[in-house]
C-alpha cells in the first residue's frame, strides 16, 4: 500500500518537511507527496523546497539519507487552487475561494 501525504499549505512550505520528519520519526514512510496551495504558496514551494537540488526538501533527504527516488514529489505534485475561470488564486480570502479549495481537495 502506498502512503500519500496530502498537504494543504499557505505561505509556510516548511510544514511539509516538518510533517515528513514527524512521520519518519514514527517509522511511517511516505511514497508520494501532493500539495494543495495558492499561487503564492506554489511559488514559495518552488523556490524554498524544490529550488534545484538545494531546496530544503532535498537538504532534508540528504541529511536523513533518504533516496529521493523513494518519494514521488516534484513540481507536478503541486496543485494550485484556481477560480471558476481556471486562474490560480493568490490567497484564500472569501467563501468562494474556500469553495474552490474544497473542489481541489475533492479532485485529488
Amino acid at each position: 500500500m502506498k502512503n500519500i501525504l496530502l498537504a494543504v499549505t499557505g505561505l509556510s512550505p516548511q510544514v511539509i518537511t516538518e510533517t515528513l520528519f514527524a512521520l519518519h520519526q514514527n517509522d511511517q514512510w511516505v511514497h508520494a507527496i501532493h500539495v494543495i496551495t495558492s499561487r503564492d504558496g506554489k511559488e514559495r514551494i518552488y523556490a524554498e523546497l524544490l529550488g534545484g537540488n538545494s531546496g530544503h526538501y532535498y537538504l532534508y533527504l540528504k541529511e536523513y539519507e533518504i533516496d529521493s527516488s523513494t518519494i514521488d514529489f516534484g513540481y507536478h505534485n503541486i496543485h494550485a487552487i484556481t477560480d471558476g475561470h481556471g486562474i490560480e488564486i493568490s490567497d484564500i480570502t472569501d467563501e468562494s475561494d474556500n469553495e474552490h479549495l474544497l473542489k481541489k481537495c475533492l479532485e485529488l
